[in-house]
């Protein structure tokens, strides 16, 4: 096996080992704490009682990525069984001669150009019933501006007045 000396003090070397750990332990605090803030962001939206999906703008599909347990419950879909699978597996439009895909292509093509889309939706559920919600579809923008996933918030009681 072959171990590398260490660079005597005060050298070139010596420096540039010790920059790269002091950069490291810099960096370290930062990337903890964007690891935490995923944790905590994924674990309010898991605690909320009003039923969330995230959505893939980037699929045709526009796939499930995400549900937290209150879509669970409202849908019948386990999160197993819809990650990865389109939204129109459990959202319709109500009414709509659209497709969901259609509405939010219109919506979130141009850079910034809306800030999202309410409208009322019908949830698929998976005993083939359907039950009338209103629905906030609302993008997440990427560097750019461009659209690169959907927030989905649904409000039961509001359908229901």
């Amino acid at each position: 096996m072959f171990h590398r000396r260490a660079a005597p003090p005060g050298t070139a070397a010596a420096h540039s080992r010790t920059g790269h750990a002091a950069a490291a332990q810099e960096a370290a605090p930062a990337l903890f704490r964007l690891l935490a803030d995923s944790v905590l962001y994924r674990a309010a939206m898991t605690a909320s009682r009003v039923p969330l999906a995230l959505l893939d703008a980037g699929d045709a599909g526009l796939s499930f990525i995400f549900v937290n347990p209150a879509f669970e419950r409202l849908s019948g879909y386990a999160e197993r069984d819809t990650l990865g699978r389109p939204a129109s597996l459990a959202l319709a439009p109500c009414g709509a001669g659209s497709t969901l895909a259609e509405l939010l292509a219109l919506s979130g093509d141009a850079p910034m150009a809306s800030a999202g889309l309410r409208i009322a939706c019908c949830v698929r559920r998976c005993d083939a019933t359907e039950r009338a919600v209103l629905a906030a579809f609302d993008p997440v923008r990427d560097k750019r501006g461009h659209t690169s996933h959907w927030v989905v918030a649904l409000d039961d009681a509001a359908a229901q007045r």
